[in-house]
């Protein structure tokens, strides 16, 4: 069994954020696998959903409880199920990343992200497979430098960054997949890739 966390923030005013990302790959994966509709679970305060990928059992979660504190609910799944940090796999954006790439890593450090960071700070452990997707257009610098990064997340895709995001959100899709079946060393070597 495992559990697939997108991370995001709740409300649909931020739906379509570059920190929202996490919360979008989980609903292509759930409508290409058939898993069950998202409903609040107050146990974890996170949307939650489940059903099968292949032969094994997965919930997948959205955390109600903000970006930064995200770890709450990822720690309140994994000892509901009685499960361990290594049959974790959480989907989050990349700032450091430009659109079209994708990064699975495991046992990691934050790298400046709040939601991993609260994540490692309530499981006390980074060795948890991780789909990096980046987020960061080529001015990067520049967006930074006018607004600041914490700004520039809540921002949403222009139409052409929705263009790239398609192709790419449906692989990290199947990467979970390929994570679950083949483990997380397998998807790495099939899709670390640079941007296209």
């Amino acid at each position: 069994m495992f559990i697939v966390v997108g991370l995001g923030n709740p409300g649909q005013n931020l739906e379509k954020t570059r920190h929202n990302i996490g919360f979008r790959v989980l609903d292509i994966l759930a409508k290409a696998n058939g898993l069950a509709e998202f409903n609040l679970s107050k146990k974890y305060n996170a949307l939650a959903s489940e059903g099968f990928l292949g032969q094994e059992k997965i919930i997948a979660l959205k955390p109600q409880t903000f970006m930064n504190v995200s770890g709450i609910a990822v720690k309140a799944a994994i000892k509901n199920f009685k499960l361990k940090p290594e049959n974790l796999i959480v989907i989050h954006d990349d700032a450091d990343l430009l659109i079209g790439s994708l990064k699975i890593s495991k046992n990691h450090g934050p790298g400046g992200h709040k939601g991993v960071g609260s994540i490692i700070q309530e499981l006390k452990t980074q060795d948890f497979a991780r789909i990096r997707i980046g987020i960061a257009p080529a001015q990067l610098q520049d967006e930074k430098k006018r607004s600041g990064l914490k700004n520039f997340v809540l921002k949403n895709f222009t139409a052409e960054e929705e263009k790239i995001l398609t192709k790419i959100l449906d692989k990290a899709a199947e990467a979970v997949k390929t994570i679950i079946e083949n483990g997380a060393d397998a998807a790495m070597n099939k899709y670390n890739e640079k941007p296209q």
